[in-house]
């Protein structure tokens, strides 16, 4: 009976999802971008200890994982697995993840060692990083696992899957969606801004490349394995002393 009344449930309609879609946007990338501008005011001084960060990465994962999939299953009346084409392999999803990242990794060092970021321009953020990933193994599964994984990977493409279905489903033209793309990749990279501009940039790059990835193969496990191999990569090339590839 359930399946017969799901059956016949009306579909929700589109600006339901944008206004879903806004519910997730402004208190994720709202509050982002504000510690971002907090932090270039007044500096970073400090990276928070190994305790805080695991339960920031927890904490946000937590929050915005879980209201972003009640929003979907209950609001929007979906779940997860309408983010993605059906029929998707894992193994192919992974070698997309592996061929995303390593293109990012190898445009990122390439731009970095050209321009000389390594010696001249290291944000203050990725050298305090740098020191708190060589000061002891704990750092590196600590930032290499929970926040490459759980903060970084799945928080934020789940998020960005949800909300781009969101505004497709509203305007549905190719201008449209690429528009909001854009937009999106944006948001995320202001949602970086505690790197400085130069931060902000690279992640739009990056958000371009995983929304433009989602937008034409439309599988989440893919961006969310992707974010998590790029991720992890980084934090173990800031163990190893570089700065370049973030």
């Amino acid at each position: 009976m359930a399946a017969t009344a799901d059956a016949k449930r009306p579909p929700v309609p589109s600006w339901i999802g944008v206004v879903c879609a806004l519910l997730v946007v402004i208190p994720y990338y709202g509050m982002a971008i504000l510690s971002g501008i907090a932090v270039q005011r007044e500096g970073i001084g400090e990276l928070p200890t190994l305790l805080q960060t695991l339960q920031q990465a927890f904490l946000i994962t937590g929050i915005f994982c879980g209201l972003t999939w009640v929003l979907l299953r209950y609001v929007c009346q979906e779940d997860v697995a309408s983010l993605s084409r059906p029929g998707g392999s894992l193994l192919v999803d992974f070698l997309h993840a592996v061929n995303i990242s390593a293109l990012l990794l190898v445009a990122q060092i390439a731009i970095g060692m050209s321009m000389g970021i390594e010696k001249h321009a290291t944000p203050e953020f990725n050298l305090l990083l740098g020191k708190q990933l060589q000061s002891s193994p704990l750092a590196l599964l600590v930032w290499a696992g929970p926040v490459a994984w759980l903060q970084a990977g799945l928080t934020e493409e789940f998020t960005r899957a949800f909300v781009l279905t969101r505004l497709w489903k509203q305007w549905q033209s190719p201008a449209a969606q690429f528009t909001s793309l854009v937009l999106m990749s944006a948001l995320f990279g202001m949602g970086h801004f505690y790197q400085g501009w130069p931060g902000v940039i690279g992640t739009f790059a990056i958000g371009m490349v995983f929304g433009f990835h989602y937008m034409r193969f439309r599988s989440l496990r893919a961006i969310v394995l992707g974010h998590g191999i790029y991720d992890t990569t980084v934090m173990l090339l800031l163990w190893l002393g570089s700065s370049l590839a973030m």
